[in-house]
Formats: structure tokens, sequence, C-alpha cells
């Protein structure tokens, strides 16, 4: 049998949603939590196929928010946040 031992310097970030509300005054938002020194990237798509990165960041503290000044202009818009080595 082969074993394999996997050690990751950080926990995958995860996001939490900060404003549901989405009109031309109002932009999307995401509090997104991480370790400090972690890399991260926010990717939006429209259809859960294609992904665009739009915003890359480090983590100072354990928190930092996004907003997507553009999401009014979508009637829909998917976001994740990946890890980055």
């Amino acid at each position: 049998a082969i074993t394999f031992d996997l050690a990751t310097e950080f926990s995958p970030p995860t996001a939490e949603l900060f404003s549901t509300v989405n009109t031309p005054a109002l932009n999307f938002k995401l509090r997104l939590f991480g370790s400090a020194g972690q890399n991260f990237v926010v990717q939006v798509s429209t259809n859960l196929v294609g992904w665009t990165d739009v915003f890359m960041g480090s983590f100072v503290t354990n928190s930092t928010s996004f907003t997507d000044e553009n999401s009014s202009t979508f009637p829909y818009r998917f976001y994740r946040v990946l890890s980055l080595p």
C-alpha cells in the first residue's frame, strides 16, 4: 500500500455573505476569512463553468472584505474564493 501525508500551511479561505441587496446604489459584498499571510483569489461566474479572477490579495489579518462594484450590471453572479500558493 502507498500512503501519502498531505500537510498544508493554511486552511482554505472561506467567505460569508456581507450584503444581500444588489441594486445600483448597493454593491455586493463578501467578508473573507483566512490566515494572516495567506494568498487568495476571488472569482466570479455567470454559469458556474467559466470563472474569472476579479480580486487577488493576501490576508493581513484573519479577515478582509471584498466589494464587487460591477455586480449591478449582472442579473445574477456566482462567487468563490480560492487559496493561492
